[in-house]
């Protein structure tokens, strides 16, 4: 687009069947990067603010290809209904349909009221507040262990990453760990909390990680691998 000043947004259709891509134009951006959303499947282009719609148009028909198989390659979307068994914090629970207003957990089974849309928000209130008492416990265990303190945790459902440490010390973890091994949620806890003494990924960083969580290469694997079937179920 020349000749006047690009909006920040915009979307295209493409290829055949039709996909639907978000360009998102950004002064910082130095070349087009291209991404293909966890669990949704949604595509984002992100592009310096000079790129012209032919030059979006040519580097999305070279990227079919690739596109195809991302898009191949994630998991079907889950969502969960009654009767369904959900994966928390590595143990099996049967979710059933009940009265009242709070979900209750019974052993391996897990009261949820509601219908449809409600039954799954309330869920998803549920898993949230269970996976930030779980990543307290684990920051606190882990910011005592180095001896420094995070100001302020949050549980958030980000798409690129799955937890965050500012330099004011403000820790974000995904409540979506609550779908994995506890010592997965652990690994992302020690990770960020790391970040406390190194702000970056250095070699010293990995060293305080692994003090921190000597077998952390495990539950990291893990992550790497699994990842993909966490965003895929759908609150």
């Amino acid at each position: 687009m020349r000749g006047g000043r690009a909006p920040a947004v915009q979307v295209i259709r493409l290829y055949n069947p039709p996909v639907t891509v978000t360009v998102k134009r950004s002064a910082r951006a130095r070349k087009l990067t291209l991404r293909v959303a966890v669990g949704t499947g949604d595509i984002t282009l992100t592009a310096p603010v000079s790129t012209s719609d032919t030059e979006l148009s040519r580097f999305l028909t070279a990227k079919a290809g690739w596109i195809e198989a991302r898009r191949d390659a994630l998991p079907d979307c889950i969502e969960p209904n009654p009767g369904d068994v959900l994966t928390l914090f590595g143990e099996d629970v049967t979710l059933q349909a009940a009265k009242g207003r709070r979900v209750k957990r019974q052993g391996t089974t897990l009261l949820v009221p509601g219908d449809d849309e409600l039954f799954r928000a309330r869920l998803k209130n549920w898993i949230k507040q269970q996976a930030r008492q779980a990543a307290t416990s684990a920051c606190d265990k882990y910011s005592a262990a180095l001896g420094l303190r995070y100001k302020r945790l949050s549980v958030r459902d980000p798409r690129s990453r799955w937890g965050s440490c500012t330099s004011e010390g403000h820790v974000m973890m995904s409540w979506r760990l609550a779908f994995a091994p506890v010592h997965v949620l652990e690994y992302v806890a020690a990770h960020e909390v790391a970040h406390l003494r190194e702000l970056n990924h250095s070699a010293a960083f990995w060293e305080t990680v692994a003090r921190l969580m000597p077998e952390f290469e495990s539950p990291r694997g893990w992550l790497k691998s699994h990842g993909p079937e966490l965003h895929a179920i759908r609150l």
